[in-house]
């Protein structure tokens, strides 16, 4: 039994079941507000990952990071959706972990971002391709070792993502 409640609460936790006292747990149904919610929390996460990745990297992560975006593109074009969306989360992941901010990495993983990458690429209408190509230009700012660039590049990476959650005809 332990173990069970253990992963129940950690569904809780995560916002994907709902306990109801004396009657049980039910799933819950995220709603695009949610998805809104979790876009926006995560676009802050990471600007503030960015900056500090882009300041503080080594030559090798920066290679790491452009490995993983190569990668990523090369996914989407055999559109593999689950190396991609996999390959997505890495890529998004190394940028929180080249950051060293310790609080921001236990933050980031709270998030359970591999949830939210998962159920947007499945949601969106824009091809892999298309989607891989939305993380260009982090990691060209990155590289550039531009702060102001790749904080503008997240913030409109997450924009972009919002603005087509709002397009998308799913009931809330």
């Amino acid at each position: 039994q332990s173990p069970v409640r253990e992963a129940i609460r950690e569904l809780e936790m995560m916002g994907l079941v709902e306990n109801i006292p004396y009657q049980g747990c039910i799933v819950r149904k995220a709603t695009k507000q949610d998805m809104k919610d979790a876009y926006r929390v995560r676009m802050y996460l990471e600007m503030l990952g960015i900056q500090d990745a882009v300041e503080g990297a080594t030559e090798a992560q920066l290679k790491e990071i452009t490995k993983l975006y190569h990668e990523m593109e090369a996914e989407a074009k055999r559109n593999s959706f689950n190396s991609y969306t996999k390959k997505n989360e890495l890529f998004h992941e190394k940028i929180i972990e080249i950051s060293r901010n310790k609080l921001l990495i236990r933050l980031w993983k709270q998030s359970h971002i591999q949830e939210s990458t998962f159920f947007g690429t499945q949601l969106s209408h824009q091809s892999l391709e298309t989607l891989a190509l939305r993380h260009k230009e982090m990691c060209d700012a990155i590289e550039a070792r531009d702060v102001n660039r790749a904080k503008e590049a997240v913030h409109l990476h997450f924009q972009e993502l919002i603005e087509e959650l709002e397009r998308i005809n799913i009931t809330d």
